[in-house]
């Protein structure tokens, strides 16, 4: 819900190039949660960053999906 809220808000503005939502979907979801600042948990961040950096990126278009 969130995607298409920001998404539009930012098309409304005109803005939507500088719109890039990161959505990993992978990880655990301890991951996730940002008041966990373990070395073991930044590793994993770091781990799931750089794996994203090698996938291609991909874009929704959420008027025709």
């Amino acid at each position: 819900m969130i995607d298409i809220l920001v998404s539009t808000l930012f098309q409304s503005l005109r803005n939507e190039k500088n719109y890039l939502r990161i959505n990993s979907g992978m990880g655990p979801r301890d991951a996730s949660l940002l008041d966990i600042a373990t070395t073991k948990n930044m590793q994993t961040l770091i781990q799931i960053g750089d794996s994203l950096l090698n996938k291609p990126v991909s874009r929704v278009n959420f008027e025709t999906n």
